[in-house]
């Protein structure tokens, strides 16, 4: 067993470093491929600013950090989720995780996003002309053209000891638009440590290693990025608990940023949420020259109810942008 803690944390660190070391070559922002992978999964994730490195016992880490999928022998836990994302992009996402004991935990996660009916201009005329222009032939619906994203995850968590757990995940990516496509595969891997000082959590990850997707022989690079993450009850009382949460993430086509957020919960029943992504998708304001974040404050909320001795939670979150409209997600979580 000591072979085997030194063996992970060895991992751990080694993975944290390679990440590091990668991330002073900042690629240029809006070069990479499959940014839908970009987008927060889960109303109660999404909620706490995305700083959600650090939390476990819910499917949706199928999409984030796989050591957090880990769960009790025999249980089962469900997600389905849905996004009405900007531009009236329709983005769900299901997750399905089991537990075999000391066998580990094992995952999947599905997110499609897609948009169809696109208004096609085909037009192949050079510069200049005017005259009528046929059009193409073989190419799909002469008026219209479709739009979608997909990625299918398996993901794996094993304990190892009581305080840390270790997870890796691979996943399949797809994107298509009108009749061309392009795949490739990616690996993420993760790890939380339980400190033992009250209930102070530590995570890291790093998401989306892989190859480029290549539409006509020309490569997009993934979003890669890793995160390093901390929670930990601010206050506690007999019927509620005020938790937070902060990660710090470095993604490779943007300076680091950093996600804050914080968990009420009232009897184990209701939770309210809110975070804060700070830099986030940033811009600069020319009236005053301050930096502004786009993408920002998010808040949300959950109710967990029983139905038939199993668990249900309902979750909610709703992100404000500056630039587009605000959004809404919504999560039913069980446990069997």
């Amino acid at each position: 067993m000591k072979v085997m803690k030194i063996a992970a944390l060895t991992i751990v660190v080694a993975l944290l470093c390679a990440s590091f070391l990668g991330a002073g070559q900042l690629r240029k922002p809006g070069i990479n491929g499959a940014a839908f992978l970009k987008i927060g999964v889960g109303a109660r994730l999404v909620a706490l600013g995305s700083a959600a490195t650090t939390i476990a016992g819910d499917p949706n880490m199928v999409f984030v950090n796989p050591a957090g999928i880990q769960v009790d022998k025999g249980k089962t836990q469900l997600g389905l989720n849905y996004n009405k994302w900007i531009i009236d992009l329709n983005h769900s996402a299901a997750a399905i995780t089991h537990g075999f004991g000391e066998l580990g935990t094992i995952g999947i996660g599905v997110i499609y996003m897609g948009l169809s009916d696109i208004a096609a201009d085909r037009d192949l005329s050079p510069p200049g002309y005017t005259g009528p222009v046929a059009e193409p032939e073989g190419i799909g619906q002469y008026d219209a053209f479709d739009y979608s994203d997909l990625a299918v995850t398996l993901a794996y968590s094993k304990q190892f000891t009581d305080n840390f757990v270790m997870g890796a995940a691979v996943k399949f990516i797809r994107e298509e638009i009108d009749t061309e496509s392009a795949s490739a595969f990616a690996l993420d891997f993760g790890a939380i440590y339980k400190t033992g000082f009250r209930d102070l959590k530590f995570g890291a990850k790093i998401n989306n290693v892989g190859g480029d997707l290549k539409f006509y022989a020309v490569g997009a690079p993934l979003p890669l990025n890793f995160s390093i993450g901390a929670s930990a009850s601010l206050v506690t009382g007999d019927d509620f608990s005020l938790k937070g949460f902060v990660d710090l993430t470095k993604p490779m086509d943007s300076p680091q940023l950093y996600f804050v957020g914080a968990e009420w919960n009232l009897y184990e029943i209701l939770a309210l949420r809110g975070g804060y992504k700070v830099g986030y998708s940033g811009y600069t304001d020319e009236l005053n020259g301050f930096k502004q974040t786009d993408e920002g404050f998010s808040f949300g909320g959950g109710l967990n109810l029983k139905v038939m001795n199993y668990n249900l939670w309902i979750d909610y979150a709703l992100t404000s942008f500056n630039v587009f409209e605000n959004t809404h997600r919504f999560t039913l979580r069980f446990e069997l």
